[in-house]
């Protein structure tokens, strides 16, 4: 299954995460796909914990949610990392991560936005 599409600027290219299951174990990855050729090449394969993401603005980076057990007061902590990716939308350099902070529960995908100018990351939360 397909989901989370976001366009990626102004690049002509959009990215989705892939759901696949073989058996009884399931995948993801996250792909981009050029919208003219509908060619389409994975990004990276992501672990069980990762819950949402959003490309810049520019396309040279991407930010996203590592998710961890809920806390008993029904916010949910998580890390919030970011990946550098080239022209080709490959990872460039291992991923820089903000400390650990407890999102307001219930969780919305997506609490976080880019600037437009793919420099600042806006969030809300509750750091500890």
């Amino acid at each position: 299954s397909c989901n989370q599409p976001q366009f990626i600027g102004k690049s002509g290219f959009f990215s989705y995460i892939m759901n696949d299951t073989q058996g009884e174990k399931e995948t993801s990855a996250l792909l981009v796909q050029e919208i003219a050729s509908k060619k389409h090449k994975k990004v990276q394969d992501l672990s069980d914990d990762l819950y949402d993401y959003a490309f810049a603005p520019d396309g040279k980076s991407f930010a996203f949610l590592n998710q961890s057990n809920s806390e008993k007061n029904g916010t949910i902590k998580a890390t919030l990392g970011f990946q550098k990716v080239n022209q080709n939308f490959q990872p460039v350099d291992p991923p820089l991560y903000k400390s650990d902070f407890n999102l307001y529960g219930p969780f919305i995908p997506s609490c976080y936005r880019w600037s437009p100018d793919s420099q600042k990351v806006a969030f809300v939360g509750i750091i500890p």
